[in-house]
């Protein structure tokens, strides 16, 4: 009988050490910094500082500024990023959005949509958000890509989802 409780309680705390947490509010740094406390510092890096990366297809090689920029974040502050976004999406309406992750394609009758996921630090959980790209010249399934759009909401029925419109796939 000892010997079912020990692995009963051992098999619970497997579990609870190991399921994603669904607090992002709650994840700080070592220092109590939050995720905002991090984009904040780092948009006003940027302004500093200038550096070269990816343009998109079809657009000046010139960078397009993005208000978030979830390309520069490691994987526990982009998952929690993307978390406050879905949760919390209307303090980043209207705010550009850059962000890297694989394609997903759900279909349903009439429709097709298209979205950029990441995963968390252990692999075990997804978030993403939707993208309507300018161009609709989508990428397939599974592809890594970067998308660059602005960010928004509609509502289908009763549930309110968020989006990138006007998006374009960065090389």
């Amino acid at each position: 009988m000892r010997k079912i409780t020990i692995i009963l309680l051992f098999a619970a705390l497997s579990i609870i050490f190991t399921s994603c947490s669904q607090d992002a509010d709650s994840r700080t740094s070592s220092a109590g910094k939050t995720v905002n406390d991090v984009l904040s510092n780092q948009t006003e890096t940027s302004t500093q500082f200038s550096t070269a990366s990816k343009s998109p297809v079809g657009e000046s090689t010139n960078e397009q500024k993005a208000d978030v920029d979830l390309t520069e974040l490691n994987s526990t502050m982009v998952y929690s990023e993307v978390y406050n976004m879905t949760s919390n999406p209307d303090k980043y309406i209207g705010k550009t959005v850059r962000m890297n992750g694989y394609t997903a394609i759900y279909k349903e009758a009439l429709q097709t949509y298209y979205a950029c996921l990441i995963m968390d630090a252990t692999a075990c959980c997804s978030r993403g958000i939707e993208f309507v790209l300018r161009d609709g010249n989508y990428p397939e399934e599974n592809e890594i890509i970067t998308v660059y759009g602005t960010f928004n909401t509609y509502k289908e029925g009763s549930k309110t989802y968020c989006q990138l419109k006007d998006a374009v796939i960065e090389a």
